[in-house]
């Protein structure tokens, strides 16, 4: 079970990052850009040995990827002016 929840969790902070990181990239903050694209790395190396042992951790992978994402994207909508 704490498999699942790591790939799933893992992979929302994940997606969430990669948004965040897309959208200050877009904004020239280049600075704050760098930080996320460290953080990616560090939970995309957290996420890929977690389903690496078992196929079967990339389905709550998935599913955490969409919500990430989608988060990533709704906090520029609930909060503009963060960078």
């Amino acid at each position: 079970m704490i498999e699942v929840l790591l790939a799933f969790f893992g992979m929302v902070a994940l997606d969430f990052v990669w948004a965040r990181y897309t959208i200050t990239l877009i904004k020239k903050h280049n600075a704050i850009s760098g930080g996320y694209a460290a953080t990616i790395m560090l939970l995309n190396g957290i996420v890929v040995v977690t389903y690496v042992h078992n196929p079967w951790m990339i389905l709550p992978a998935a599913a955490g990827a969409f919500i990430g994402t989608y988060l990533g994207g709704k906090l520029e909508k609930w909060l503009p002016w963060l960078p």
